[in-house]
C-alpha cells in the first residue's frame, strides 16, 4: 500500500479543508494517508477511518493578527524567527516520523 504524509499549513481552515478533500481523493485510489497537521480534527472527520491517521505537527502560524484582524509584523517576524530556531528539532522529529511509518512521498 502506498502511504502519503499530507502536512497542512496551520494559518486558518482553508488550507486544511483542502489538503482534507486532496486527502480523501487519495484513499479512494486506495493510498494510506497520513494527516500532520494540528487543525481541528472536525475538518478530517469525512476521511475514511480505516485508510488516514491525524497526528499533531505544527509547521508553521500564519500571520499573527491583533483583536481587529490587523497583521502584527513585528509578532509575526519574532515568531517566525522563534519557529526558525527550532528548525533542527523539527525537521529531526518528522525525519523519524516519515522513515517510521515508511512513507512514500510527502504533500
Amino acid at each position: 500500500m502506498i502511504k502519503v504524509a499530507i502536512y497542512t499549513s496551520n494559518h486558518g481552515f482553508g488550507h486544511a479543508t483542502r489538503m482534507a478533500a486532496l486527502a480523501e481523493e487519495f484513499i479512494r485510489y486506495g493510498l494510506l494517508c497520513h494527516v500532520r497537521s494540528n487543525r481541528p480534527e472536525f475538518i478530517f472527520g469525512n476521511l475514511n477511518p480505516h485508510y488516514h491517521s491525524l497526528s499533531d505537527a505544527g509547521i508553521d502560524f500564519g500571520v499573527r493578527h491583533n483583536h481587529n484582524l490587523v497583521p502584527e509584523k513585528e509578532l509575526t517576524r519574532q515568531d517566525l524567527l522563534d519557529l526558525m530556531d527550532r528548525r533542527p528539532e523539527l525537521v529531526a522529529q518528522d525525519v523519524r516520523f516519515l522513515k517510521e511509518q515508511e512513507i512514500d512521498f510527502v504533500v
